[in-house]
């Protein structure tokens, strides 16, 4: 529908998992196998990760993906299925990466090898994904009354804590450009 307000769920929070992603593949890379400390902060960061993930999955479903079942039922079967592969691809990275600290010493710098490059396929499936998600906006714009995503925006905002808000801000404000983190200031402002 054009003209209308355009409500993007997607890309200022893409751009934060993006930025999360990509600080974690260097860590991952960069991580001594044999540093017992290392490996349990590449440990700790990689929880956040899975973490985060789980709860932009839920929330894409609860809020946006309901939306899209009515106006672009393809493209949310698709993105359901997605979904559900990523918890599997996680579990499998974490036991990956914990059997770093329990392989053998002479054995730890291919464990970590193979934790690195299986996160950084990952990684580009992620950014696939991201990207799929987002190429969805201009066809939910054109098909869905602003009303409606704008009521999926405000039901998502209600049930946001202060918590998730200022861990989300965290992860999300570094990845932003100024006017994007303009935009967000304003919005903030407006509601006091």
């Amino acid at each position: 529908m054009s003209g209308a307000p355009r409500i993007d769920f997607y890309s200022n929070f893409h751009k934060g998992l993006r930025r999360l992603h990509f600080d974690f593949a260097v860590l991952a890379g960069s991580t001594d196998p044999h540093d017992a400390a290392a490996v349990e902060h590449l440990r700790v960061r990689f929880r956040q990760i899975v973490h985060v993930l789980h709860a932009h999955a839920r929330n894409e479903a609860t809020y946006m993906h309901p939306v899209l079942a009515r106006h672009l039922p393809e493209a949310h079967a698709s993105l359901e299925l997605e979904h559900a592969g990523h918890d599997t691809e996680l579990a499998t990275l974490q036991a990956q990466l914990d059997r770093i600290a329990t392989v053998a010493p002479e054995n730890r710098q291919d464990a970590a090898m193979t934790f690195y490059r299986s996160y950084n396929r990952f990684l580009a499936r992620q950014l696939e994904h991201l990207a799929e998600e987002e190429s969805l906006l201009p066809h939910l714009w054109e098909r869905c009354d602003p009303s409606e995503l704008a009521e999926a925006l405000g039901r998502f905002k209600e049930a946001l804590t202060v918590e998730k808000l200022a861990s989300d801000w965290t992860m999300m404000l570094p990845a932003l450009n100024a006017p994007e983190r303009h935009a967000i200031l304003g919005m903030v402002l407006a509601k006091h």
